[in-house]
């Protein structure tokens, strides 16, 4: 039973990382690549437009929140690899090659950009060449950042017991707050510019960049937050972090498609929710007593790699 036990905890902190980067890799990715590549316009092509949903279908709206569901099957088949992620250096070249040469190139179906796409589907080759980038480099970067989260050398295992629930519980509510002071200072700033707040509807791209940023700061809280609670000096990367999600990648994001708040005063409620979240990512990760207590249990608990068991040092 013990043994069965540490499987599904295993796995199940298997499963979490895996969910997060790929959802978190798929949405930045396709963010960029739906714009640069413009999807909405290649999409509407006759022989495309039968065979993908059109840019204003409600399932491209709800694909990414799907991504962690799709990210179970993905942690499924990966998780017998993960000796090889923890123990070789070039983990994440292995891990991509299998991406590239079983699920891009020779997939079992004739998909869009595959060798079997390009012999029997009637999709135009200018499709098939212009989806592979996104594909290419979101494999990569969810290869490497999988293989980097995993094969860190940690003698003890933060993913054991109750730290890591603490912490993702905590690195959540962080990301919960943003999320909502961040609509606030849309709809302050909507109402400033005197723009009609019709156009600031939820569609496709406010649900994208709420979903990225959503995700961005609940990795940075996770990895760093508890990390500057124990050494001050964290909140030198921290904050900086903190200012990039919440004030850097929107002001691009509304640049880059050239939204109706595409303008420098953007920037002062961007900042303000900046220095929100850090004052508020303060206080949850500060030093309260049961968090102290958890992590001195932590400290006496060894990992055991094989995943068998947790042993306590005496």
């Amino acid at each position: 039973m013990s043994n069965c036990k540490s499987f599904f905890r295993s796995f199940f902190s298997f499963f979490v990382k895996v969910a997060i980067v790929h959802t978190f890799t798929y949405i930045a990715f396709g963010i960029l690549a739906s714009n640069l590549a413009d999807y909405s316009t290649l999409y509407s092509i006759n022989t495309v437009s039968s065979f993908m949903r059109n840019f204003d279908s409600p399932w491209i709206v709800i694909g990414p929140f799907l991504q962690p569901l799709r990210a179970l099957f993905i942690a499924i088949a990966l998780y017998p690899l993960i000796d090889m992620l923890k123990t070789s250096k070039f983990g994440w070249l292995k891990l991509w090659s299998l991406f590239v040469c079983l699920a891009i190139i020779a997939p079992p179906s004739a998909a869009p950009g595959s060798f079997e796409g390009l012999i029997y589907t009637q999709l135009p080759i200018s499709f098939h060449l212009k989806g592979l980038p996104e594909i290419l480099i979101q494999t990569l970067a969810f290869s490497f950042l999988l293989w980097v989260w995993i094969a860190l050398p940690f003698k003890q295992k933060e993913m054991s017991s109750k730290i890591f629930l603490f912490n993702l519980a905590r690195s959540i509510i962080v990301a919960f707050c943003g999320s909502i002071l961040f609509s606030i200072s849309g709809i302050i700033l909507y109402n400033f510019l005197g723009i009609d707040m019709a156009s600031a509807k939820l569609d496709r791209s406010s649900v994208a960049i709420l979903t990225l940023i959503g995700l961005l700061s609940t990795i940075a809280s996770y990895v760093l937050a508890p990390r500057a609670s124990k050494n001050p000096i964290w909140h030198v990367v921290l904050a900086p972090v903190y200012i990039i999600i919440y004030t850097l990648v929107p002001y691009l994001y509304n640049y880059i498609l050239d939204l109706p708040i595409n303008t420098t005063a953007a920037l002062i409620p961007l900042s303000l929710v900046s220095i929100a979240v850090i004052v508020l990512s303060f206080f949850i990760f500060g030093r309260v007593k049961d968090k102290v207590t958890i992590d001195e249990n932590i400290k006496n608990i060894e990992y055991d790699p094989s995943g068998s068991k947790d042993t306590e040092v005496k």
